[in-house]
């Protein structure tokens, strides 16, 4: 299994955990942890053995929404928002960029 930073992905028999880990950005969604989504989500869905996904949010929040802190690293100016976004809204139903 591969090691995630942004989320964790814990399976228990026909169930799979997927927990978003960022609490002190209340998880807010970066490039990173879609990215991360993405590889976990297609493990899952290849696994046979899980029947169940769940997804939480690690600490206080599920999410706050996306991370559009300028002191982020990936993040490359508010003109490059919406094309990053499209891309994550792209990865997620499961089409590539």
């Amino acid at each position: 299994m591969v090691e995630f930073n942004n989320i964790i992905l814990e399976k228990h028999g026909k169930i799979a955990a997927l927990t978003l880990n960022r609490p002190a950005k209340l998880n807010a969604i970066s490039g990173a942890l879609i990215y991360e989504m993405d590889l976990a989500l297609n493990d899952v869905e290849e696994d046979r053995g899980v029947k169940v996904l769940t997804i939480k949010g690690a600490g206080r929040a599920f999410s706050v929404g996306y991370d559009v802190d300028p002191s982020t690293p990936e993040r490359k100016g508010v003109g490059c928002d919406r094309t990053e976004q499209s891309r994550h809204q792209s990865l997620l139903r499961g089409g590539r960029p």
